[in-house]
């Protein structure tokens, strides 16, 4: 029995690579009044009846318990993965919400260890809805044993995509909570609006550029960088990251390609830039013959990858980037600003000073100097 319980508790570290497929009108209410409830399909294609009013919430996976948090539900959240339980600022809404998070029981260990729900501690909290980044299969098995509906989502790593903005709406279908997930998706909308008008026009070919000490797996040095990377695509800058890369996301490079492409600005992600300056002590004459590196254009950007994408730090990342290149358009930006204003609205509270403090922040670093 146990060698079972293990074997099917595994079988949900897959992870949810589906389309969410919604029905025309979102959701369709019950014929039957008095059950209170709601059909919707979630982001696996799956008819999944859920109850009204939602009380109770229960996410698993990485990125659910943030969506929940951006829709204001954190008072409703009943049980929470172990990873929760640990304030993390590079984790806005877990740094934020940590202090209530830390109250409530665990649901299985979530984070870097994979998704492994407790099963019984699911059935006995019995909430109203699970959501859940998992597969299609996992959900079915899973709702089955607990007897909760459990709602997926799908992965999504971006932030200005239909994936992320359907990801919202069904979570705000499946917890009652459909008006602040329009307002969520405006919101988001609304942000990539003002950046595509700020960048409209701007003559070819654009300036390249190149972001280093990218966290994937762990930490990585100058050579840890992605391509398709969002804040340079929002912005209109040529990642010189994307020549030769087999598909978007992180990657390691050959450095000689870096050299080659001659970035006119390079970019390091701030929680990575002690892992760059040791690069920099061990190979000296390599980074000096980087233009970018040599004169000074180098700036730091803030992780925006912990438990998938925070999509508030992502957005203000992309403000970042626009000040440094485009100096002209950008010039009534402070992005640190714009960053609690983003949070504020998606979290409920600022979060920059927390950050800096910590030693996240944007800045103009000298690579070639001993100082950071």
């Amino acid at each position: 029995m146990l060698a079972s319980v293990i074997l099917a508790c595994a079988l949900t570290g897959a992870s949810l690579l589906a389309s969410c497929s919604p029905s025309p009108s979102g959701q369709e209410r019950s014929s039957d009044a008095a059950s209170q409830t709601v059909t919707l399909t979630d982001c696996a294609g799956r008819t999944v009846e859920v109850p009204r009013p939602c009380k109770s919430i229960v996410a698993i996976g990485g990125t659910s318990l943030r969506l929940v948090s951006y829709l204001q539900a954190v008072d409703r959240v009943v049980g929470v993965e172990e990873a929760e339980h640990k304030d993390v600022v590079s984790c806005p809404y877990r740094h934020v919400n940590v202090k209530r998070f830390a109250q409530l029981p665990t649901v299985g260990e979530g984070g870097s260890k994979g998704v492994f729900p407790n099963e019984e501690a699911l059935a006995l909290l019995r909430p109203d809805v699970v959501i859940a980044n998992v597969d299609r299969d996992t959900a079915d098995t899973l709702q089955q044993r607990i007897g909760v509906p459990v709602v997926c989502i799908a992965v999504d790593e971006g932030v200005f995509t239909e994936g992320f903005s359907e990801n919202v709406r069904t979570v705000g279908r499946a917890i009652d909570s459909e008006e602040r997930a329009a307002e969520v998706v405006g919101y988001v909308n609304s942000i990539k609006e003002d950046l595509a008008k700020r960048i409209a026009g701007l003559p070819e070919p654009r300036p390249t550029a190149y972001v280093a000490g990218v966290n994937f797996r762990g930490g990585h040095g100058f050579d840890g960088t992605e391509a398709g990377f969002s804040p340079f695509d929002a912005c209109g800058v040529t990642n010189i990251a994307d020549e030769g890369a087999l598909k978007p996301g992180p990657y390691t490079i050959d450095l000689e390609k870096v050299a080659a492409a001659q970035p006119s600005t390079v970019f390091v992600e701030s929680g990575n830039l002690g892992l760059v300056r040791d690069d920099v002590k061990e190979n000296r004459a390599y980074f000096q013959s980087i233009d970018a590196v040599a004169k000074g254009r180098v700036h730091t950007l803030i992780a925006y990858r912990f438990y998938m994408t925070n999509a508030e730090v992502a957005m203000a990342n992309c403000y970042e980037v626009g000040r440094v290149m485009y100096p002209d358009r950008f010039a009534d930006v402070d992005p640190m600003a714009k960053l609690d204003e983003i949070s504020t609205f998606l979290l409920g509270a600022p979060i920059a000073a927390d950050l800096e403090a910590a030693g996240y922040s944007f800045r103009q670093v000298d690579l070639l100097s001993d100082e950071d």
